[in-house]
Protein backbone atom coordinates (compact mmCIF):
# COMPACT_ATOMS: atom_id res chain seq x y z
CA UNK A 1 0.00 0.00 0.00
CA UNK A 2 1.75 3.02 -1.19
CA UNK A 3 0.76 6.43 0.55
CA UNK A 4 1.26 9.90 -1.49
CA UNK A 5 0.05 13.09 -1.43
CA UNK A 6 -2.76 13.55 -4.28
CA UNK A 7 -4.29 16.88 -5.99
CA UNK A 8 -7.12 15.77 -7.62
CA UNK A 9 -10.83 15.30 -7.70
CA UNK A 10 -12.16 11.93 -8.64
CA UNK A 11 -15.26 9.00 -8.17
CA UNK A 12 -17.08 7.78 -5.70
CA UNK A 13 -17.82 10.19 -2.45
CA UNK A 14 -18.75 9.18 1.31
CA UNK A 15 -20.11 12.17 2.50
CA UNK A 16 -20.71 11.28 5.97
CA UNK A 17 -18.19 11.85 8.85
CA UNK A 18 -16.89 7.89 10.67
CA UNK A 19 -19.50 9.13 13.51
CA UNK A 20 -22.62 9.23 11.46
CA UNK A 21 -24.83 6.52 12.63
CA UNK A 22 -25.07 3.91 10.33
CA UNK A 23 -28.89 4.27 9.13
CA UNK A 24 -27.81 7.99 7.77
CA UNK A 25 -25.04 7.10 5.85
CA UNK A 26 -24.57 8.41 2.13
CA UNK A 27 -22.47 7.77 -0.56
CA UNK A 28 -21.95 8.68 -4.53
CA UNK A 29 -21.44 6.78 -7.22
CA UNK A 30 -20.09 9.14 -10.39
CA UNK A 31 -17.70 8.70 -12.48
CA UNK A 32 -15.24 11.02 -14.60
CA UNK A 33 -15.84 11.96 -18.10
CA UNK A 34 -13.33 14.75 -19.00
CA UNK A 35 -11.83 11.95 -21.52
CA UNK A 36 -15.19 12.28 -23.34
CA UNK A 37 -15.65 14.76 -26.33
CA UNK A 38 -17.11 18.33 -25.44
CA UNK A 39 -20.53 16.72 -27.46
CA UNK A 40 -20.83 13.74 -25.58
CA UNK A 41 -20.01 15.81 -21.97
CA UNK A 42 -23.24 17.93 -23.42
CA UNK A 43 -25.30 15.37 -23.29
CA UNK A 44 -24.09 13.69 -20.10
CA UNK A 45 -24.61 16.63 -18.09
CA UNK A 46 -28.14 17.16 -19.53
CA UNK A 47 -28.92 13.91 -18.49
CA UNK A 48 -27.54 13.55 -14.96
CA UNK A 49 -26.65 16.01 -11.79
CA UNK A 50 -22.75 16.64 -11.67
CA UNK A 51 -20.44 18.82 -9.71
CA UNK A 52 -16.51 19.56 -9.53
CA UNK A 53 -15.31 18.34 -6.85
CA UNK A 54 -12.77 21.25 -5.44
CA UNK A 55 -8.86 20.64 -5.59
CA UNK A 56 -7.10 20.21 -2.58
CA UNK A 57 -4.07 17.81 -1.21
CA UNK A 58 -4.86 14.52 -0.01
CA UNK A 59 -3.24 11.63 1.29
CA UNK A 60 -3.85 8.57 -1.06
CA UNK A 61 -3.68 4.74 -0.77
CA UNK A 62 -3.38 2.20 -3.90
CA UNK A 63 -4.53 -0.95 -2.91
CA UNK A 64 -4.34 -4.32 -5.51
CA UNK A 65 -7.15 -5.47 -7.06
CA UNK A 66 -7.08 -8.90 -7.41
CA UNK A 67 -11.09 -10.04 -7.20
CA UNK A 68 -14.41 -8.99 -5.95
CA UNK A 69 -13.11 -9.76 -2.00
CA UNK A 70 -10.50 -6.95 -3.01
CA UNK A 71 -13.64 -4.64 -2.60
CA UNK A 72 -13.81 -5.78 1.26
CA UNK A 73 -10.50 -5.71 2.13
CA UNK A 74 -9.78 -2.41 0.54
CA UNK A 75 -11.36 -0.67 3.29
CA UNK A 76 -10.59 -2.64 6.17
CA UNK A 77 -6.81 -2.35 5.17
CA UNK A 78 -6.21 1.30 4.00
CA UNK A 79 -8.67 3.85 5.95
CA UNK A 80 -7.35 2.21 9.59
CA UNK A 81 -4.22 3.10 8.13
CA UNK A 82 -5.12 6.33 6.51
CA UNK A 83 -6.72 7.22 9.82
CA UNK A 84 -3.20 6.67 11.86
CA UNK A 85 -1.52 9.13 9.06
CA UNK A 86 -3.70 11.64 9.40
CA UNK A 87 -3.98 11.58 13.60
CA UNK A 88 0.17 11.49 13.48
CA UNK A 89 -0.21 14.51 10.97
CA UNK A 90 -3.37 16.80 12.82
CA UNK A 91 -5.36 16.58 10.14
CA UNK A 92 -8.75 15.98 9.04
CA UNK A 93 -10.58 14.51 6.02
CA UNK A 94 -13.31 16.11 4.54
CA UNK A 95 -14.74 13.35 2.81
CA UNK A 96 -13.50 9.59 1.38
CA UNK A 97 -13.36 8.87 -2.69
CA UNK A 98 -12.87 5.54 -3.52
CA UNK A 99 -11.90 5.11 -7.29
CA UNK A 100 -12.68 1.59 -8.72
CA UNK A 101 -11.68 1.80 -12.39
CA UNK A 102 -13.15 -0.46 -14.98
CA UNK A 103 -13.60 -4.38 -13.17
CA UNK A 104 -11.25 -6.49 -15.22
CA UNK A 105 -9.39 -3.67 -16.65
CA UNK A 106 -8.45 -1.68 -13.43
CA UNK A 107 -5.39 -3.31 -11.40
CA UNK A 108 -5.65 -1.08 -8.38
CA UNK A 109 -8.37 0.41 -5.75
CA UNK A 110 -7.38 3.50 -4.94
CA UNK A 111 -8.47 5.63 -1.55
CA UNK A 112 -8.43 9.13 -1.32
CA UNK A 113 -8.84 11.45 1.84
CA UNK A 114 -8.48 15.25 0.63
CA UNK A 115 -6.91 17.57 3.52
CA UNK A 116 -6.75 20.75 4.34
CA UNK A 117 -9.93 21.31 3.01
CA UNK A 118 -13.24 22.17 4.75
CA UNK A 119 -16.17 19.47 4.58
CA UNK A 120 -18.08 23.14 2.96
CA UNK A 121 -16.09 23.32 0.36
CA UNK A 122 -18.18 19.97 -0.71
CA UNK A 123 -21.55 20.95 0.20
CA UNK A 124 -22.77 21.88 -3.50
CA UNK A 125 -21.81 17.66 -3.93
CA UNK A 126 -24.07 16.79 -0.56
CA UNK A 127 -26.98 19.63 -2.11
CA UNK A 128 -26.99 17.86 -5.36
CA UNK A 129 -27.75 14.85 -4.38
Amino acid sequence: MALQIWRHGRLAVYLDPPDAPKESLRSILACRIDGLSEGEQATWRASFPGVMLPGSDALIADFPYKNYASFFLAPMKVYPELQKRMLAEGREGAVAIEEYGVIGESERIRIIMPVGIERTAYQPLMDAF
